[in-house]
C-alpha cells in the first residue's frame, strides 16, 4: 500500500506540477497580449495626434494663403483707387 500510496502522492505532485507551469505559461501570455495591446494604443494615440497636427498644419496655411490673397486684393482695389484718382484729377486739370 505504502508503493500505491508513493506512486499517487508522486501522480498528484507531478499534476500540480503541470498544472503550475500551464498556470504561469498563461499568465506569460496575457502580459505578452496586454504589452501587444498597449503598444498598438501607443501607435493608434501617435497616429490620431501626427493627424491632428497636420490638419492643424493644413488650416494654418490656408488662413496664411487666404490672407495672402485678400492682402493682394486690398493692394489691387488701392492701386485701381489711385488711377481712378488721377484720371479725375487730369479730367479735371483739363477741364478747368
Amino acid at each position: 500500500m505504502l508503493d500505491e500510496e508513493k506512486k499517487y502522492i508522486q501522480a498528484k505532485m507531478t499534476r500540480e506540477q503541470a498544472e503550475q507551469e500551464e498556470k504561469h505559461a498563461l499568465e506569460r501570455l496575457k502580459k505578452k497580449q496586454n504589452q501587444e495591446d498597449v503598444l498598438e494604443q501607443v501607435k493608434i494615440k501617435d497616429r490620431d495626434k501626427r493627424r491632428t497636427e497636420q490638419e492643424k498644419m493644413y488650416e494654418k496655411r490656408a488662413a496664411m494663403l487666404a490672407e495672402i490673397e485678400y492682402n493682394k486684393k486690398i493692394e489691387l482695389e488701392k492701386v485701381k483707387a489711385g488711377q481712378e484718382l488721377n484720371t479725375l484729377k487730369s479730367s479735371k486739370g483739363m477741364l478747368g
